[in-house]
Parts: C-alpha cells; structure tokens; sequence
C-alpha cells in the first residue's frame, strides 16, 4: 500500500514536471515573437492583450480593469510593428464603423493618427486603446472622423482614467494599512499569548471600534488576564 502511494506520488511528481516544462518552452516561444521583451512573462502578456483587443464585438472591460493590460510604450518595446499594426486596425474598425464624409482613407492618414494617439498617451495600456475605440464608434461626429476627433474622445477618457487611478490609489492604501494592521495585531498576539476572543477585542479598541463583548464577557477576559500574570 505504501509503495503504491509512493509511485502515486512519483508519477505525480513527474506529470507536474512535464507540465511545467512545457509551460516554460510554451512561453520562450512566445518571447521569440517578441524580441524586446525582457521576460517570457512579458511577453506572454502583451499576446494576452493583443489577442484581447482584437476579439470583435463589444469589449467587456472597464477604466479599472484596463490598468492591468500592456503599456503602449511596453509593447512597442516588445514588438513596434505588431502593436503599430494592432492599433492602425483598431482605427481602420472605428473608421469603417462611422460612415463619415471626411474620414482616415489613405496609409499616411493612419499612420499619423496612431503616432499622434501614441504621442499623446503614452500611459495608456492597449486596452486603454480598445476602449477608446468603442467609444468613437458610440460617439457623434457629425460627417467627420479625423485625427482631431480621435484625439478629443481620447482627452475625454484620459480624465476618466485619471479618476479611477486616484480610486484605484485609494483603494492599494487601504488593503495596504490593513494588512499592515494585521501584520502587527499578529505580531502583538503571538507576544503577549492573547486568546482568540482577547485578540478581537483588542483588535476593536485599537482600531477605535465598539467591542461586541459584554459586561460578563469583559470581566471573564480581565480575570484571565490577572491569572496569566500571576
């Protein structure tokens, strides 16, 4: 029975390997398609986001969530020809979408308006860019879809972005400061050899909250606490 557990294991143990060593030569495949990328991982990311940006239809995604895609200026690191060409097809979509008199029609228009976007946003991620995208094709343009018009949807999500990255700030500070705060009600805790219900009433006063103990509750706490002092 224990030599069967142990080949269970081994086997196991094995299967887990091959797993991950395909996992790695899975990824360095990936990274060779992106020759500035520093890592794999990198890369690998920026393919996420690629293929995200890509899918049609509307983008299920949001001001917030798109923090965690690609930076621009990564992916252009990474790879300059694939993420340009990513973003002139974003355009082109947009450009075919609106059936404007006056619209980007040759090479140069398109090539100058991603520069201008890229110029302009360099804090963007590509899922920035996605977004933006569908809100000109949401947008009215009144027969026109330049480079202007572009860059004044964009201005009006940069300040919508700008908000969600101070709730976003907000809300690191705040995870932060309680975990900080658990980290030291752990460390206070173990030191003092506080029981379970001590540490959350301790807990409740250092923080300032109202303890849910009562009286009697209080009184058993404080009686255990002379007798572990004796």
């Amino acid at each position: 029975m224990q030599n069967e557990t142990k080949n269970s294991r081994l086997k196991r143990s094995e299967t887990l390997s091959l797993a991950a060593g395909k996992e790695s030569l899975s990824l360095e495949k990936i990274k060779e398609n992106y020759p500035g990328a520093r890592t794999a991982q990198e890369a690998q990311k920026l393919e996420i986001s690629l293929e995200s940006i890509s899918k049609p239809g509307r983008y299920e995604s949001n001001v917030l969530a798109a923090f965690e895609g690609t930076n621009v200026r990564a992916a252009l690191r990474m790879n300059p020809a694939v993420t340009r060409l990513a973003i002139v097809k974003l355009l082109m979509d947009a450009s075919d979408f609106i059936d404007a008199k006056k619209r980007l029609e040759s090479p140069q228009d398109y090539a100058f308006t991603s520069d201008t976007l890229l110029e302009k946003f360099p804090s963007f991620t590509l899922e920035d860019f996605r977004l933006c995208i569908d809100a000109v094709k949401a947008g009215t343009h009144y027969e026109r879809l330049k480079a202007g018009e572009f860059v004044k949807t964009f201005e009006a999500y940069d300040e919508k972005k700008n908000e969600a990255a101070r709730i976003r700030a907000q809300n690191i500070q705040r995870v932060e400061a309680q975990d900080r705060e658990r980290l030291v009600m752990g460390s206070l805790v173990d030191s003092l050899e506080i029981e379970s219900t001590d540490a959350k009433d301790l807990s409740h006063w250092i923080s300032g909250k109202k303890s849910n103990l009562s009286k009697e509750e209080r009184a058993e706490l404080q009686e255990r606490d002379r007798e572990r002092r004796q």
